[in-house]
């Protein structure tokens, strides 16, 4: 059983998986190529403003969770508790998933055609689209 590959959505996905190379200028420049096309434009400004988010949030969450990090070191030190030398180990998978799992999610759903909005985002972006679109 083979499926037809349609362009449109390898692109449109492509914004999303763009985050691990060039997080932003990627979405914006597919935003501005492909203008016309009103699915590529929704999900390239959509992975624009999730990118953006998870920038913020990558850069804002890094000092607190290296000082979590820190104090259970410390505490693993004092208390020589087998479970606390794996709470650093959680923490990182906890962290890896929270950022994953959008850019995961987009790519899944533009790859296979469908309009998926995140909450508040795709709104918006849905906003943008038919504004431009005039």
């Amino acid at each position: 059983m083979t499926k037809n590959i349609n362009m449109e959505y390898v692109l449109a996905s492509l914004t999303y998986i763009s985050f691990i190379i060039l997080p932003v200028l990627v979405p914006l420049i597919f935003a501005i190529i492909f203008r016309k096309n009103k699915f590529i434009l929704f999900h390239s400004i959509q992975a624009m403003f999730i990118h953006i988010i998870l920038l913020e949030f990558i850069s804002l969450s890094i000092p607190f969770f290296k000082s979590i990090c820190k104090y259970i070191f410390i505490l693993s030190i004092n208390t020589q508790n087998p479970m606390i030398d794996n709470l650093e180990i959680v923490f990182g998978i906890l962290y890896l998933l929270v950022v994953i799992t959008p850019i995961l999610l987009g790519t899944y759903y533009s790859s296979g055609g469908k309009w998926f909005r995140f909450p508040l985002i795709g709104f918006i972006s849905e906003k943008i689209v038919h504004y431009l679109d005039k």
